[in-house]
This record gives structure tokens, sequence and C-alpha cells, in this order.
């Protein structure tokens, strides 16, 4: 199995009180598809934010090909090809 080209481990962030994505870990493996399923207010949009740099995350770590990519804001993402649609 090749490397993977999106690695995220212990995604968390917190609104006040609520904590809403709580250590989240995924690998994507090229030409892989992934989803995610749960209900309303599980923290699927939120978990995407945090990944494409839409919303600054509290704890965790992003990789892009190998590369670091958790202290790039989403335009620094975006220029590394990683992006999300609304």
């Amino acid at each position: 199995m090749s490397r993977p080209i999106l690695e995220v481990s212990g995604l968390s962030m917190r609104f006040g009180g609520l904590l809403a994505v709580n250590g989240v870990a995924l690998s994507v493996q090229e030409k892989q598809v992934v989803s995610m399923i749960g209900p309303n207010g599980a923290g699927k949009t939120t978990v995407f934010d945090l990944i494409s740099g839409f919303t600054p995350l509290d704890r965790g770590q992003i990789v892009l090909n190998g590369r670091n990519i958790t202290a790039l804001n989403s335009a620094g993402r975006a220029a590394m090809g990683l992006g999300r649609s609304f």
C-alpha cells in the first residue's frame, strides 16, 4: 500500500463549553473515496472546516502528501491542492 495523501490525527475543536470534535483521525490513500456519516450536530462540517483551514483547530495534526500543513491557513492549504466547496 502506498503512503497516504492525507493523514489527520487528534483533530479537536471546542466552541466555548461544547466539544464539537474530539480526537478525529483518518487516513486517505490515493484514489480512495471516503465518506463521513452521522446525525445533525455530530461535527461533520466542523471536521471539513478544520481540515481545509477554514476554521483553526484547537489540537491535532494534518499531513498532506507527507508535509505537515497544520500551521497553514486555508489559502496556503488551497495552494497545495487541498480545498473544500460549500
